[in-house]
């Protein structure tokens, strides 16, 4: 933004220019001896087109700045940016600038200590060379530039958020405001050695909070290793997933070195970097326990978790489980973003549903159906209400769930008045229920409400296995299934195509599984190297797991991508199933965590 102070330098040739504008139309005569009438008129026209443009320039330049101000025309106030900062600060407290204002400083009156950190430096040094400055301050205010580049990882936020409260945030004269409320001895919070290895990226450290609440960002710190050069900018999704692994709030960014940051697609082989998280819940998200993981991913590729062995083992890693407090402020609503039927319909005394959200309008037989509602407390003290969902499909009730709010953790008797509370519920459909329009409704002691329609389609199930298997089998995986048998049509095997095998389970739980296993099938060398893999839910997600009734046959068919096309030889397929979240293997009776196939694959250069 260019100020009117910042044309002073231009403004002597400014006045010759409009003193030879003025001679041209006072002092030059029409007629004059050696020039020509026209000469004279054309110099005239010159200096009024001059003094005009001067004039409409100027008369512009006072509209824009003094009578109608914009900001794209105005340098930024920051002589009230310097003032309220003081407002809010006292002697004992710190003022944080992640780069150069020398206005700030100009205008600042104090008294609280003003501090310029250079964040282009690698953290252990900084964070050493800034505890002192900072150590019992009550109060720090970090004033962030939007024009500058400066600490891109936010350590600062992460630094101050896991030693206090952010009290406010605030944008004013073109910089981010936060106020953040410290606890005193503030310290590094150190970070737990991890081993994880993603693709060409190694977790080796993990640092959560050691308090949350719900009202405040969930500082989070990680240590990464590049074990070989990545080639591409990675991003890191950081996930906060309720009891029922429903994600609730996440934090995605791309990947930086410490010194001069610079994303992962120019990292070398040993660099070594942390990275800050900061994920919010969503206004209304009940105090339970949520759990934690971490992905790697570049545009629509999400990298493998690789095990010992390089083979792998799932797509998201679990950092931990943390139990958020009760926030301090209670939210006046609703995040705005939020995907809400209104009701405004008080269910019983007190209790009041703004308004619900299905997350499907057709659900399939022995499917999940998810219902989150939107609560309110309108007094204190509430009774211990159970609400219950229900759908009925003609009169019978198909699913249903009926428990206290919050997966049970957050019962209405703890709410405060003014209270807002997210209580989502999943109910499975009966695998028995009839294709047909069902009615969703919602029940707290006398009080029925309908919400909305669904549509439940009654699916085909298979319970006869095929009259003809290449290699039947009977192996047992966890209670959940049993392999039947698998068809793999060809011993041998080229990278330049796919392997295509089919496998048959049979499912043996009494009640279909709370959780949609993955299933993993790996083509290993001689020394268990990975060669070919494809990891999906079965039958290409048709059948998930959580949707199996005892049994059922599945017919669950998976194309192996070749990852090592140099290899050739004999080779062996081993198969099995995974929780997607713990990442833990189900295992055999004998106690191992994989099915060896009969078929023998040879790979053929």
């Amino acid at each position: 933004v260019v100020h009117a102070r910042h044309l002073m330098m231009i403004a002597g040739p400014f006045m010759v220019l409009l003193g030879r504008a003025g001679s041209l139309i006072f002092t030059t005569p029409i007629a004059m001896p050696g020039r020509s009438v026209a000469w004279n008129i054309a110099s005239r026209l010159a200096g009024l087109v001059v003094l005009v443009a001067f004039g409409a320039g100027f008369a512009v330049g006072i509209d824009r700045v003094l009578l109608r101000p914009h900001q794209d025309y105005v340098r930024a106030d920051t002589r009230s940016l310097a003032q309220n900062v003081a407002s809010l600060t006292g002697p004992d407290d710190v003022v944080l600038l992640p780069y150069v204002d020398y206005a700030f400083d100009h205008y600042f009156p104090g008294p609280a200590r003003v501090y310029h950190v250079e964040t282009r430096v690698p953290d252990e040094p900084l964070l050493d060379w800034l505890l002192p400055y900072i150590q019992g301050a009550k109060r720090a205010v970090l004033i962030r530039w939007v024009d500058a580049y400066s600490d891109p990882r936010d350590m600062l936020p992460w630094l101050l958020q896991s030693n206090g409260r952010l009290e406010r945030r605030f944008w004013q004269a073109g910089r981010w405001v936060s106020v953040y409320d410290l606890e005193n001895p503030i310290v590094i919070p150190a970070l737990e050695p991890a081993d994880v290895r993603i693709g060409p990226l190694a977790l080796r450290g993990v640092g959560l909070p050691h308090r949350a609440v719900a009202d405040q960002p969930l500082p989070i710190a990680l240590r990464w290793e590049a074990l070989e050069a990545p080639g591409l900018p990675y991003k890191v999704s950081i996930q906060v997933e309720d009891p029922s692994g429903h994600v609730v709030a996440m934090d995605d960014r791309v990947i930086l070195s410490e010194r001069d940051p610079v994303d992962a697609g120019r990292w070398l082989p040993g660099l070594v970097a942390r990275n800050y998280y900061l994920p919010t819940l969503p206004p209304g998200s009940p105090p339970i326990r949520y759990t934690l993981a971490v992905s790697v991913y570049h545009g629509d590729t999400t990298l493998d978790l690789l095990d010992p062995h390089g083979a792998p083992a799932g797509k998201r890693y679990r950092l931990g489980d943390i139990t958020i407090e009760p926030g301090r402020e209670i939210p006046s609503a609703y995040a705005p973003e939020t995907t809400m039927t209104p009701m405004e319909h008080e269910m019983a005394q007190g209790l009041v549903l703004e308004g619900y959200h299905v997350d499907r309008e057709t659900v399939q037989n022995g499917g999940a159906l998810a219902v989150t509602l939107y609560w309110r407390a309108e007094s204190a003290s509430l009774p211990p209400y159970i609400p219950e969902v229900r759908l009925t499909l003609d009169g019978e009730i198909v699913a249903g769930h009926k428990g206290a709010p919050a997966y049970g953790e957050y019962p209405c008797d703890r709410w405060r008045v003014g209270e807002r509370v997210i209580d989502r519920r999943v109910m499975r459909v009966s695998p028995d229920a009839a294709g047909g329009v069902a009615e969703i409704e919602l029940i707290v002691d006398d009080e029925r409400v309908p919400l909305q329609n669904v549509v439940v389609e009654k699916t085909d199930r298979d319970f006869a296995l095929p009259a003809e298997i290449d290699y039947p089998m009977e192996v047992s995986l966890g209670g959940v299934a049993i392999l039947r048998g698998v068809d793999i049509g060809r011993d041998t095997a080229s990278p330049n195509e796919p392997l295509r095998l089919t496998l048959y389970w049979e499912a043996i739980s009494d009640e279909p599984p709370d959780i949609d296993y993955v299933v993993f099938t790996h083509l290993l060398d001689g020394e268990r190297q990975m060669v070919a893999q494809h990891d999906g839910a079965p039958a290409d997600g048709r059948w998930p797991t959580s949707t199996w009734i005892k049994g059922q046959i599945i017919a669950d068919t998976h194309e192996l991508g070749f990852l090592e096309r140099e290899y050739a030889g004999a080779a062996t397929l081993e198969v099995g199933l995974y929780d997607p979240t713990m990442f833990q293997r189900l295992t055999t009776p004998s106690g191992q965590d994989h099915i060896v196939l009969p078929p023998s694959v040879t790979v053929m250069p």
